[in-house]
């Protein structure tokens, strides 16, 4: 593994949506001597930059799309690819199978930890999907091309 003091630059990968982040990281970045930049990609291209090794350091928010289910996300992250890691492969592979839920929760968190300890991803920020279910709050938003909403778009009715 490149050492950050081996390099004079470092290039953050990211969707379109998620420069006002990276920006905010290369300026955390630089005040502690390293220096990066910015560089965005299609969506779709991800996995295709990640394979070709054209992705110094990774930043790629992604709500889960408000899922209150992990396969989407182990077949995304895990099984996609991303990482030349077998161990990991099979890790999360055996999830997809498992019936039993709590034994499910059991192996499926030694997968986000295994990702988490190899530093192949981690949390940088909190994931603030809110979820209403009460017809008392009305949505306060009237432009939604970004597909997310915050939580003071919101309002009592």
């Amino acid at each position: 593994m490149i050492q950050p003091a081996q390099r004079s630059s470092w290039r953050i990968s990211t969707f379109s949506s998620n420069v006002t982040e990276v920006t905010a990281v290369t300026g955390m970045l630089r005040a502690v001597g390293i220096r990066a930049t910015v560089r965005t990609h299609p969506t779709a291209a991800r996995v295709k930059e990640l394979s070709q090794g054209k992705v110094d350091i990774g930043y790629y928010g992604w709500s889960g799309g408000g899922m209150f289910e992990v396969s989407s996300q182990i077949v995304r992250h895990f099984l996609s690819k991303e990482y030349e890691d077998p161990q990991l492969v099979n890790i999360a592979n055996a999830t997809s199978t498992m019936m039993d839920d709590s034994a499910r929760r059991i192996e499926v968190a030694k997968v986000m930890d295994y990702a988490h300890d190899n530093a192949y991803l981690y949390p940088m920020v909190p994931n603030r999907v809110i979820f209403t279910h009460t017809k008392e709050v009305k949505l306060l938003a009237t432009d939604l091309r970004s597909g997310q909403v915050n939580p003071h778009e919101f309002g009592w009715k």
